[in-house]
């Protein structure tokens, strides 16, 4: 244990073991702490209105989990951003280009790649619910 305390020691200086370590630590812990308030704070509501309600086999009840993917996908995307731009580009000393890379790679990823991953999941999963049931969404709400 001492012998990587001490070939850390001689391969960062204390400001480099500040900027690259500790701060990004620190932030992302900062962060954590500021969701679990907000969540506490806001209390337990659903995001999504209770399957149940949604009309069956009906592309009205696709635009609710359309809407629902599209805003979580973008702010998980605005969130990517925010921690290259201040992680790699402020503290990290990264080329401009890296961000180039890191908006197109993300958006790729986030809006290509996740959002019709999760509807197709949501699609295949609410089929084979109807498939198991027999009869799709039922409603809670009697008449």
């Amino acid at each position: 244990m001492t012998v990587v305390l001490v070939v850390l020691a001689h391969t960062l200086s204390g400001q480099a073991l500040i900027r690259q370590d500790v701060t990004p630590l620190a932030l992302t812990y900062v962060g954590f702490l500021l969701m679990l308030a907000f969540r506490v704070r806001r209390g337990r509501r659903p995001a999504l209105p209770d399957a149940g309600d949604a009309p069956p086999n009906g592309a009205a009840g696709l635009v609710p989990l359309a809407r629902f993917v599209l805003v979580t996908a973008t702010a998980g995307y605005a969130v990517f951003l925010a921690i290259d731009v201040v992680f790699y580009f402020v503290l990290g000393g990264q080329h401009a280009s890296f961000l180039v890379q890191a908006v197109t790679g993300g958006a790729f990823l986030a809006y290509v790649v996740a959002v019709p991953v999760f509807l197709a999941a949501s699609w295949i999963e609410g089929r084979l619910r109807v498939r198991r049931t027999g009869e799709g969404h039922r409603s809670h709400r009697s008449g």
